[in-house]
């Protein structure tokens, strides 16, 4: 027996639905015949499905790091071209990690022997610099400008930018693909901090910060953006002619609004450099290399013994000495007669070096050339500009 449960209408076609209600017999339900595009569909019914299997993965979620989640317990391995295979055969329950890889370089990852995907390890990166702020027309709005510079180690970069005012709500957003933003919503009298981090999937660096000394209102002579002033509409025509009132007074001058704001000409360090006590300055973290050295192996000499039994070498007519062997008892030279033979066995490697199955091998980390236009103080390479004219409000 069918019953019609509940029916709608969508698009100006009705559609029933009925439920088979037949004990002991398998029922049977026919397609609607509807026509008409299709405005809507579903997902096949996932109402019964209880649990699911976990689909490793893998990140570069450390510096110089990968890791390997949901791989079940089984062997989880890592390869590249020109580099030896690293393997956990027993990861146990918790993600398998391999740290110490070559940042910038492409990793096979797979999963009992099945590869799930390639991941390139890559280094922390190294902190923005140059965060200029400039005002905007809006009372409300800032233009942020930084620089950076995301290398083959580190791979691309986002941006985390922010203002933070004491009692205000904090503006933040995420940055991918430029190194420039506009930033909205600002309070138009309060005095902000704006920060930049740079981040990938390994970690962030420090933030670089500007701070301002004198709010959006007083830099535009605006408390906030103000709106377009609304047009009322004309009163209807009277229904007939009415005496002309009598002349009002002449209303008051409406009060003057602000001034317009004046410029005035600065002088500041050009984008991507910081003043220095006077001195526009430009920073870079060193950047580095791996190389590797090999030394051929070296060896020692060593006995091994095959046999050894007790012996009597003899009278020591001498009476002092035994000059075949043995030590002096009764004038008899007794001991061990131990036979055997010499061989040649690799040294240890030396410290600091590793044993590659041919060769004892080194890897050195070596600092990369000072780039063009900078300098090497010691810490980091700088480069230093002469400051260039700005017109800003006054």
């Amino acid at each position: 027996m069918n019953r019609t449960i509940t029916s709608f209408v969508a698009g100006g076609l009705s559609v029933a639905l009925s439920v088979g209600l037949c004990t002991g017999l398998a029922s049977t339900a026919r397609a609607a015949d509807v026509s008409g595009p299709i405005i809507a569909t579903t997902a096949p019914d996932d109402t019964l499905v209880i649990a699911k299997s976990p689909t490793p993965t893998a990140v570069a979620a450390l510096p110089r790091g990968i890791v390997v989640s949901n791989h079940g317990g089984k062997p989880v391995a890592l390869s590249s071209t020109g580099k030896a295979t690293m393997t956990k055969p027993r990861p146990g329950n918790a993600p398998a990690t391999f740290i110490g890889l070559d940042a910038g370089r492409s990793y096979s990852v797979s999963v009992g022997g099945k590869v799930i995907g390639t991941v390139v390890a890559v280094s922390e990166p190294t902190a923005a610099s140059g965060l200029v702020v400039r005002a905007t027309t809006s009372a409300t709005t800032v233009e942020m400008s930084w620089q950076a510079t995301p290398t083959a180690q580190t791979g691309p970069l986002v941006y985390d930018v922010s203002a933070v005012a004491e009692g205000k709500p904090v503006v933040k957003v995420t940055v991918k693909g430029s190194l420039s933003v506009l930033l909205a919503g600002l309070d138009p009298r309060a005095l902000y901090t704006f920060n930049v981090v740079a981040r990938n999937s390994a970690g962030a660096a420090v933030a670089v910060s500007a701070e301002m000394t004198r709010s959006l209102a007083e830099i535009t002579g605006r408390d906030a953006d103000l709106p377009a002033t609304p047009v009322k509409p004309a009163d209807p025509a009277p229904a007939a002619p009415v005496p002309a009132p009598a002349p009002a007074p002449a209303p008051a001058p409406a009060p003057a609004g602000p001034p317009a704001p004046s410029t005035r000409t600065i002088w500041v360090c050009p984008d991507g450099y910081s003043d220095l006590s006077g001195i526009c300055t430009t920073n870079l973290a060193y950047t580095y290399q791996e190389q590797r050295q090999t030394s051929p192996y070296t060896y020692h000499s060593q006995f091994v013994e095959t046999s050894r039994s007790w012996r009597d070498f003899g009278t020591d007519w001498s009476g002092t000495v035994c000059p075949y062997g043995g030590t002096l008892h009764d004038g008899h030279c007794v001991g061990w007669d131990v036979q055997g033979y010499t061989t040649q066995v690799k040294d240890s490697p030396p410290a600091g070096w590793y044993d590659d199955g041919s060769t004892f091998v080194k890897i050195t980390r070596v600092k990369d050339p000072v780039p063009t236009g900078y300098t090497d103080d010691g810490t980091q390479w700088t480069k230093t500009a002469a400051k260039v004219a700005h017109v800003v409000p006054a």
